[in-house]
């Protein structure tokens, strides 16, 4: 006698039909997430600078942390870009 048995009856229709839900619901979700991803990746307009570029005054106006732009300057000048 076997330990492994196979379900059979209202017990093994019963499991089949939970993993067919299961994989139902799991294709939707996935292909759900599917079109809202590429629909909002479709929405986005590009944000390329223009002819010029717009400078600032007070870059922490603008969310920039001042001392981080100075380090990046710093680093910028001494490998001489």
């Amino acid at each position: 006698m076997s330990i492994f048995r196979r379900p059979c009856g209202l017990l093994g229709s019963s499991l089949a039909w939970e993993s067919s839900q299961i994989a139902h619901t799991t294709a939707g979700m996935i292909f759900t997430l599917s079109l809202i991803l590429v629909s909002s990746a479709q929405s986005q307009q590009p944000n390329y600078p223009g002819e010029t570029w717009r400078r600032s005054e007070n870059p922490a106006e603008l969310g920039w942390s001042v001392e981080k732009l100075r380090r990046a300057q710093a680093y910028a000048d001494s490998i001489n870009t």
